[in-house]
């Protein structure tokens, strides 16, 4: 059996078919850009923190270093890579700039460990471990996602595995653990984790090690997780859904998830072109976009609201829309006033309809305008001059 990992135990305990697809069949996932940009920064600073002594690498060769190793895969377009491109070099030199004072090497960068649990192989690896004057060593775990609260350092069973593994095999007691949210340069801390957090995570390892061996690999759905699923079309849940062959998981798919197995000729050319007509409206709206931002520019500068060409008139406003981080808390409120069934899901369509309803209770509403921002956006109407 595989060692288990903290990625690959939250994978069974959230689905079991998908761990199987996964890790035992070896289906490939689509590319995630989160994760190539995670990476990309994770190895910019292992880089940071990997000299054996003083000095520190400079700015110049961290950011040489990122942008060597930049990882592109998974981005949807190279207008956005290029925005998370700028936003992990925007990281790095806040971090740079925050840390090089009191830069010192660390005990380890990237620290990869294998040990058992209970005769259940274990491994992971650390991003940071520092050692302390008080001979204990410091966990630091570097996050680039979604900002979280100290609660989930105080829980999160990936740092109670990393202080289990840490403390067995380096003999040295665990001071604190930190989940360093890298965008708003934030560390969380927290002391170790309790007794009874490891007791606890020691069953899990042992009840999952178990699980898998007796091949116990039933779907658990979901609409939320399940909506991005890469293995819906072999899931026996929603693989009905999908036209394929008439084939086993390996045949159907010669190892590829993402390959073109459509039965249906004429579906098949539909989807075609409809990903077709979709790239080059992509294209156009690109292009609207640009000339829309010169038109509301050149505006915005002369003071006009409104502008003619030849056959054409616009003009400018602005339409005022909420701006919701957060979007698991906005669905809680609204599921513990009554008001879910109302959107569902916290689209903006939904949620901006919902906010300009007059007959929303002004309690509900006071707790959505806590959760967000209202966010003026220019709008550029446009018609033809000759048009009523």
């Amino acid at each position: 059996m595989r060692p288990l990992s903290h990625s690959s135990i939250s994978l069974y305990r959230e689905c079991p078919q998908k761990y199987k697809f996964k890790y035992i069949d070896k289906l490939p996932e689509k590319p995630k850009h989160f994760f190539s940009f995670g990476h990309s920064v994770h190895t910019a600073l292992e880089f940071f923190y990997g000299v054996p002594a003083l000095p520190a690498p400079s700015l110049e060769e961290v950011l040489g270093h990122y942008k060597k190793n930049w990882e592109s895969k998974g981005y949807k377009d190279t207008k956005a890579e290029a925005e998370y491109f700028e936003e992990g070099q925007r990281i790095l030199t806040s971090f740079y700039q925050k840390h090089i004072g009191d830069f010192k090497p660390p005990l380890f960068a990237e620290y990869g460990f294998t040990f058992e649990v209970d005769g259940v192989p274990v491994t992971g690896k650390v991003d940071r471990i520092d050692k302390l004057e008080n001979n204990k060593i410091a966990i630091v775990d570097y996050k680039t996602g979604k900002a979280f609260d100290l609660s989930r350092v105080k829980e999160d069973s990936q740092l109670t595995m990393y202080q289990m593994a840490c403390e067995e095999l380096l003999g040295l007691k665990v001071d604190s653990l930190t989940f360093y949210h890298l965008p708003s340069l934030t560390a969380l801390t927290v002391i170790p984790h309790s007794q009874g957090q490891i007791t606890n995570l020691r069953k899990t390892i042992v009840q999952v090690s178990e699980s898998i061996q007796e091949k116990s690999f039933d779907p658990k759905p979901e609409e939320r997780k399940c909506s991005w699923c890469d293995y819906k079309p072999l899931c026996p849940v929603f693989k009905h859904l999908y036209a394929t062959q008439d084939q086993g998981a390996s045949a159907a798919f010669d190892g590829d998830l993402f390959a073109d197995h459509s039965q249906d000729e004429n579906l098949a050319a539909l989807v075609d072109r409809y990903g077709k007509i979709k790239e080059e409206a992509k294209e156009v709206e690109d292009r609207i976009e640009d000339v829309k931002g010169q038109i509301l520019d050149l505006l915005k500068k002369k003071g006009y609201v409104r502008a003619f060409g030849k056959n054409y008139e616009v003009s400018a406003a602005h339409e005022e829309k909420w701006d919701f981080k957060d979007k698991e808390q906005v669905l809680e409120v609204l599921r513990q006033a009554g008001f879910y069934d109302k959107v569902l899901a916290p689209s903006a369509p939904q949620i901006q309809k919902l906010m300009k309803d007059p007959g929303l209770p002004p309690l509900l509403r006071m707790k959505l305008e806590q959760l967000g921002t209202l966010v003026q956006h220019p709008v550029l109407r446009c018609k033809k001059v000759d048009e009523e």
